[in-house]
């Protein structure tokens, strides 16, 4: 598995179980919860790909800086 997949799956994973454990200890019933959990997987992935971009960016200046 390519590092971009796997940081973005594990963010979404992240993402969904935290934000149906919140809406559970709040007393959010399981369903809505899991609809709010969506919310989390969107907002996962979207960190996890972002954290992922920032952390190749330096890469690819240290590329361009030695060539």
């Amino acid at each position: 598995m390519k590092g971009r997949t796997r940081a973005s799956l594990i963010g979404m994973t992240l993402g969904v179980i935290i934000v149906t454990g919140l809406g559970l200890a709040v007393g959010i019933e399981l369903f809505p919860s899991l609809s709010l959990s969506l919310i989390g997987l969107t907002f996962g992935g979207w960190l996890a790909e972002r954290r992922y971009e920032n952390g190749q960016s330096g890469n690819v200046r240290d590329d361009a800086q030695s060539v």
